[in-house]
């Protein structure tokens, strides 16, 4: 039955005030993801201007490094699905529990992933061309690397806050991790202030220092600064939390293969891309840049309705969990048009214009940034139907929409379009559209099946 109360079941009211809480939440969450993109846009420039040698290097490295430090955190996603679950149950002693196997688990996961990459010489030399460019590429790599298990730490702690629904802290350190890093590139790139200049491996070092500095200071503020810490019991033990974290750490395990099969589909879009042309492999890989940055908004929007519906769970109340996911893919659908429409499409040329200063390029990749921003409003749409299931514990149906969409039909689609028909990147950035509207179709249906489950069956266990 539901909880909510009779005054504010009016539709209107009630869409407000989900907005309204949907925004207070999504905000923080997007500036906190875009300044982790934002930061590795700044080391690109950076580096770019010290020499073309180290651009290439910080390239191949972040292209790695990315991926399995994206891999990991994913794998941390149950964190903030069980914690606003226990929140809105008002068990704040679980909430404390989840945190603390979630550090011991984000560390574990963050030196696993530091070890797996401190030899990247041999997958370097299966790509890169020569051995400067794979002892460039893997001594950057190797640097990244310490700053793993601080990456793991940080996100670990931003998942908790935001599963009791306090996301400023950790905006406010991303924000200014971003304009540290600019200095910390100017001193270690460059070699200011008596410093060596390290190019590549400086800004490696800039950003690893920066993820334990990040990862120290959130974990500082829970644990001492945080207001009403004491009530989440975060340092008192209870046996048996690993056993309890099973369902946890299958969320995690799901979301990664789904993460693993959308980067393996859209890097062998990037492969396609190569078959056409040089210009249409630039053309590609700005039109997927922007692509990743629009789809940060998506990913704010998805885990603050993630949040929302897992809050509603806990709380015991399915008209409000229904009510939350669907204003969550709404509002994203809005303003990711708003941002199409008015962003993107009166200044494409000029976007494009700064990824590179070849006419034919700008040209070619003008009106394919155009429709990529409207690829995201799907693409973001999946993004966030996808979020908000893993918060109602839906472990492997959100995977297996998204295998099918972006293996099964993305990758045949995007080969007979391109290359088949001879329709080039165009067609790539269409299959793209296509597989997100079945992924979003698949995703959604799956929500609104589960949205209709009483309350008791949906909370379960946390």
């Amino acid at each position: 039955m539901s909880t909510t109360p009779p005054e504010s079941l009016a539709f209107r009211p009630r869409l407000g005030r989900h907005l309204k809480d949907l925004t207070r939440l999504a905000v923080p969450m997007i500036l906190a993801r875009s300044g982790q993109t934002i930061m590795i846009t700044v080391d690109t420039m950076m580096v770019g201007r010290y020499s073309a040698g180290d651009l290439a290097y910080l390239g191949l490295a972040n292209a790695v490094l990315f991926t399995v430090m994206i891999g990991a955190i994913g794998l941390l996603i149950g964190t903030v699905a069980s914690t606003s679950r226990a929140y809105g149950a008002g068990d704040a002693d679980l909430c404390g529990e989840v945190f603390r196997r979630g550090v011991r688990y984000a560390f574990v996961l963050g030196v696993a992933a530091m070890v797996l990459m401190a030899w990247p010489e041999p997958l370097f030399s299966l790509t890169a061309g020569s051995a400067d460019m794979v002892a460039g590429a893997a001594s950057a790599t190797r640097i990244f690397a310490l700053g793993l298990p601080g990456a793991t730490l940080f996100m670990m702690a931003a998942f908790f806050l935001e599963g009791i629904k306090r996301p400023r802290p950790a905006m406010v350190l991303m924000v200014g991790a971003n304009l540290l890093n600019i200095l910390l590139n100017w001193l270690l790139v460059y070699g200011h202030w008596g410093l060596p200049a390290l190019g590549a491996d400086g800004s490696a070092l800039a950003s690893s220092i920066l993820r334990w500095a990040m990862a120290g200071a959130l974990l500082a503020y829970i644990l001492w600064l945080m207001p009403g810490r004491s009530a989440f019991a975060l340092r008192r033990p209870r046996p048996g939390s690993w056993r309890r974290a099973t369902r946890e750490r299958r969320l995690g395990y799901a979301n990664g293969v789904s993460q693993l099969a959308e980067a393996a589909a859209f890097s062998a879009m990037t492969l396609y891309a190569s078959a056409i042309s040089v210009i249409a492999v630039g053309v590609y890989t700005i039109s997927l840049n922007l692509l990743g940055m629009l789809f940060m908004v998506a990913l704010g929007t998805g885990f603050a309705t993630a949040v929302r519906v897992g809050y509603a769970i806990g709380h015991g109340d399915g008209d409000e969990t229904a009510f939350a996911g669907w204003t969550g893919l709404a509002a994203n659908t809005v303003v990711c048009l708003l941002l199409a429409a008015l962003v993107v499409t009166p200044f494409a040329g000029a976007i494009a214009s700064f990824y590179t200063e070849d006419p034919a390029l700008i040209a070619a990749a003008t009106p394919l940034l155009i429709l990529t921003a409207f690829a995201v409003i799907f693409d973001g749409g999946q993004g966030v139907m996808a979020t908000t299931l893993r918060a109602m514990h839906d472990t492997w149906m959100p995977t297996l929409c998204h295998v099918v969409s972006y293996i099964v039909i993305m990758l045949p689609l995007g080969w007979l379009l391109a290359i088949t028909l001879e329709r080039g990147t165009r067609g790539l950035i269409e299959a793209i559209i296509i597989a997100s509207i079945v992924s979003v179709g698949l995703l959604s249906a799956r929500f609104f099946v589960l949205s209709r489950r009483p309350p008791e069956v949906l909370a379960g266990d946390v």
